[in-house]
């Protein structure tokens, strides 16, 4: 529309910039509008572009799906056979075996699976076998008693009747004597000690 257009029709001055400013309005409105629609439309093109780009990737990559699969499982059973290592180093060092290769090479693992509770399914009972056969392979503690010890106390003479203690003797004697020599003859340390 133009203001020729309106003049002709009769309109007065005012009543056609009135009409002007509107229609400016209304095509402002109208190229916002477009803006925004050729915005959306790129944006649409972009993540149409986006996604065969990762569809062209994802075609490339199916064949090698296969080779990834047998990878993982290749992994697992690695991962499955570092854990049953552990498991049975573990035990050998728990019942204290002396070389744990040497025990391990006299097991028979080669079946070897965890059980329910996370131990090796009949893994202690193989041990225990070794243990009686071959018990030179594991530390077994011995109990030894405490060797007795003999000799003459402070307060005894060599032939074990009391002796007497100079004060010399006594200002000599350390700590642990002086101990023994009160509680062997309470007497004879109080009268020393003064």
């Amino acid at each position: 529309m133009n203001r020729d257009f309106l003049k002709e029709l009769g309109l007065e001055g005012e009543v056609i910039d009135k009409i002007m400013a509107q229609n400016g309005v209304d095509i402002e409105k109208a190229k916002g509008s477009l803006k925004d629609i050729e915005s959306e439309r790129d944006a649409l093109k972009t993540q149409i572009s986006e996604r065969d780009k990762q569809l062209d990737a994802l075609k490339k990559s199916s064949g090698d799906a296969e080779a990834l699969k047998k990878q993982i499982e290749a992994l697992q059973a690695d991962n499955q056979k570092i854990k049953l290592d552990s498991a049975i180093d573990r035990a050998l060092t728990l019942c204290k075996a002396k070389n744990t290769k040497a025990v391990r090479a006299l097991l028979d693992l080669e079946n070897a699976e965890f059980a329910d509770d996370g131990t090796i399914k009949g893994l202690d009972a193989q041990i225990k076998a070794l243990q009686k056969e071959n018990d030179y392979l594991f530390d077994v503690e011995k109990k030894e008693e405490a060797p007795k010890m003999t000799g003459v106390t402070p307060s005894e003479g060599a032939d074990g009747k009391p002796k007497k203690i100079t004060k010399e003797e006594f200002a000599r004697m350390g700590y642990s004597e002086r101990e023994k020599l009160y509680e062997d003859d309470k007497e004879l340390y109080d009268s020393l000690k003064d």
